[in-house]
């Protein structure tokens, strides 16, 4: 719009304020407590003001989800109706012209995706004061949807086993209680969270095998879901990989223990050496005497000596007979 009409109009609503003799701060009113429905149905937001409709004012919806920070149009009205949203076809006027001081709108069919914030805003150019725009609050309730029950942690008998159930819809939030379909499980071994869906079984026994059902419930239904445990008892695959792991680090100890004895007496050898003791690598060994050979010398040498003895007397006893003759 031009800035000439729109001062145009301003003028227009200033000139129809004065001719009444009076100016009205625009007061928007919505109630203070959310809207509550059920899925599916229809719900009336209302929305009230005390501002004069004249030409040149206008008003609109919008909205802003819950858990979100985004508004967004859904309803504009100028005089003629303008639904924006994609869910033009569930939204309407409570009164098809409201220019009488009511600005509610119906919202049918409601789904959870319609729970949040609804702004509505009435703006008069006159009225520079006042509050001209008021939220109301929507709730959409809805029963839990069915659970997906997990489960996690070892079922080896003495582990502990965590079964987890959890609902994605329910408004207002459900609470969720576990129960074992057979048998009794020691309270002591049972820890259980009602609000995140969590049940915790400790140090589990074959006892705890069977059948668990977890219950997800609010004010608008319930809904439920199951799960199988099985205890079993520890593999004997994972004892014989301990036993093996076992012996390993025996082995590497044992060796560790060797090779630092080598090591120590390598060193102690080493420092022996150093101080004196250490063997000259060019030393030449001196020669080994067996004790029976030196004897057999001996007994050799004592013979030779003996031969010698007695050719020696034979030859002086020859020249003494040579010389008498």
């Amino acid at each position: 719009m031009a800035p000439a009409a729109a001062q145009l109009r301003l003028g227009f609503c200033w000139i129809f304020a004065l001719f009444l003799g009076r100016i009205i701060s625009v007061q928007v009113t919505v109630p203070s407590e959310p809207v509550f429905g059920k899925v599916g149905s229809t719900v009336l937001l209302p929305c009230t003001y005390n501002t004069n409709f004249v030409k040149g004012c206008n008003l609109a919806w919008s909205f802003i989800p819950t858990g979100s920070s985004s508004e967004k149009e859904i309803l504009y009205y100028d005089g003629e109706l303008y639904p924006v949203d994609t869910r033009r076809n569930r939204i309407r006027l409570l009164h098809s012209a409201p220019t009488q001081g009511t600005a509610s709108i119906e919202i049918q069919s409601i789904q959870p995706s319609d729970t949040g914030s609804y702004i509505c805003r009435v703006v008069n150019p006159n009225d520079w004061s006042g509050n001209q725009q008021g939220t109301v609050n929507l709730e959409v309730l809805t029963p839990p949807s069915t659970p997906v029950c997990k489960m996690s942690g070892s079922t080896n008998v003495g582990s502990d086993v965590i079964l987890t159930c959890n609902s994605v819809e329910g408004n207002p939030l459900p609470i969720y209680d576990w129960k074992k379909a057979k048998g009794v499980v020691p309270q002591a071994n049972w820890i259980m969270d009602q609000r995140t869906g969590t049940l915790v079984l400790q140090n589990v026994s074959f006892a705890f095998t069977g059948s668990y059902q977890c219950t997800s419930s609010n004010e608008q239904g319930t809904a439920s879901c199951s799960i199988s445990v099985r205890i079993t008892a520890a593999s004997t695959a994972a004892v014989v990989a301990g036993a093996v792991v076992g012996t390993l680090l025996v082995l590497l100890l044992l060796g560790a223990l060797a090779a630092y004895f080598v090591w120590f007496r390598k060193r102690h050898f080493k420092g022996s050496s150093s101080s004196g003791n250490e063997l000259r690598e060019d030393a030449v060994a001196p020669p080994f005497k067996n004790p029976k050979s030196k004897a057999k010398d001996d007994s050799e040498s004592q013979l030779m000596n003996h031969s010698l003895g007695r050719q020696e007397t034979a030859s002086n006893n020859s020249a003494m007979m040579t010389h008498v003759v």
